[in-house]
């Protein structure tokens, strides 16, 4: 006999930029807490312009990586109404260099300025670890509280959980707002598109036109302009004898993190090439820079499309994966979440040793490149045992369950805060 439908009480709203599975924030600091809370909390998903409904009384607001004009107008009103307000802020926007001629500079100038004036009338900020809490600290000072909950481990269920909730959230926004997207955002972006494209490229009006439109329709993504090849069966990727590397993630951006940080491992994967059978598979989202950056390289490569059903088989089909880290500024902050999904589908890892790794000490081979590839291509059961070294680490303290825990003690103001008194 099923357990009978308790109704929940409690709500809680999110505040994220946009309703896309591929940003991970969305997937890691909002979807995937939220199918953890759920047998307690009730969440709702807000996106872009959306206006919160305070009419349901939502314990809190929590807005993840969302730190617009309309965004802070909104926790105005929350503060006016008394309900708390969190900021997740799960990447080190402060210390990012961008190109100027990429456009992005202001951009992410005017995100930084919002999330710090935000973060003053906020009741606390969420971060992923102390490193990155220490930097916040820095912005916002110690009047506001910053409290530390992990990224969580993403499995198959919380993959559905997530696609489910982004249609559901998709279908709400385009019934409330699609004649106002319509004229304010997408025919903009359409006339935009063609007259640059009329002025710089006039056979390409057309292309861009019918690019926009298949978004609009929800057809195909927009053509690239190199166009990857077809996605090949894994089995039938594989060469007898063959050992494959895999690297993957965003694209990132250039010389600060991402694909270049491949350029770190280059030169000992050349020098394992010249004595061993090895292959480079590089999972990522942008198949021109992979023909820019890592194909030239002396050694045997191939690109594979990032997808959330298909990450997991593309890790198992690898013999190791490689999470190389320039440790700058901006990249020293990133989470173990690379890691940890390696480790989970049974794969080791060969990484830079960063902070959020340093837990992972039993269970990953830092820094020694050469000598920690050989190893676990050599060795098995030392491969085997690491990996079940770091399964364990995971499921104790970044299982969904794990930090599910820690959300609901934060909506219960049972979460300690973080102290940086030795930063």
């Amino acid at each position: 006999m099923g357990k009978p439908n308790v109704a929940i009480n409690r709500k809680v709203a999110w505040k994220i930029a946009r309703s896309d599975s591929a940003i991970a924030s969305v997937r890691y600091r909002c979807l995937i807490p939220a199918r953890h809370i759920a047998g307690e909390v009730e969440s709702r998903l807000y996106a872009r312009r959306d206006t919160i409904d305070f009419a349901e009384s939502p314990e809190a607001v929590i807005f993840v990586k969302s730190f617009t004009s309309h965004d802070r107008k909104q926790l105005l009103k929350s503060k006016r109404l008394g309900i708390p307000v969190y900021l997740d802020m799960c990447d080190n926007i402060f210390d990012r260099t961008v190109e100027k001629s990429e456009g992005k500079a202001d951009k992410a100038a005017l995100i930084a300025r919002n999330f710090a004036a935000m973060a003053k009338l906020a009741d606390g900020v969420i971060t992923t670890g102390e490193t990155l809490a220490a930097r916040i600290r820095r912005e916002v000072g110690h009047e506001v509280p910053i409290y530390i909950i992990p990224d969580s481990l993403e499995d198959s269920e919380d993959i559905r959980y997530v696609r489910a909730r982004l249609d559901d959230q998709r279908r709400h926004w385009m019934l409330d707002h699609g004649r106002s997207w319509l004229i304010s955002a997408v025919l903009p972006r359409i006339v935009g598109s063609a007259l640059r494209s009329l002025f710089f490229r006039p056979k390409h009006v057309l292309l861009n036109i019918f690019q926009h439109g298949a978004l609009l329709l929800k057809r195909k993504p927009a053509v690239r302009k190199t166009k990857a090849p077809a996605l090949l069966h894994l089995e039938g990727n594989k060469v007898a004898g063959e050992i494959r590397l895999l690297w993957f993630g965003h694209v990132g951006i250039p010389r600060l993190f991402g694909m270049t940080d491949l350029r770190l491992v280059a030169p000992t994967l050349e020098k394992l090439a010249a004595t061993r059978s090895i292959r480079l598979v590089v999972v990522s989202n942008s198949y021109e820079s992979y023909l820019q950056l890592i194909k030239p390289l002396p050694i045997p490569s191939e690109y594979q499309n990032w997808s959330m059903d298909r990450i997991g088989d593309l890790i198992r089909s690898c013999s190791l994966t490689l999470v190389p880290n320039p440790c700058n500024r901006f990249s020293i902050a990133k989470s173990p979440n690379r890691t940890m999904l390696s480790l989970m589908h049974g794969v080791p890892v060969v990484a830079s040793r960063t902070p959020a790794l340093e837990t992972f000490e039993d269970a990953v081979i830092f820094d020694d490149w050469e000598r920690g590839i050989s190893t676990y291509i050599d060795n098995p059961e030392r491969a085997a045992k690491d990996v079940m070294n770091g399964q364990k680490l995971i499921e104790a303290r970044y299982s969904g369950q794990a930090v599910g825990r820690d959300w609901l003690a934060l909506l219960s103001g049972q979460l300690k805060p973080f102290s940086d008194s030795i930063h």
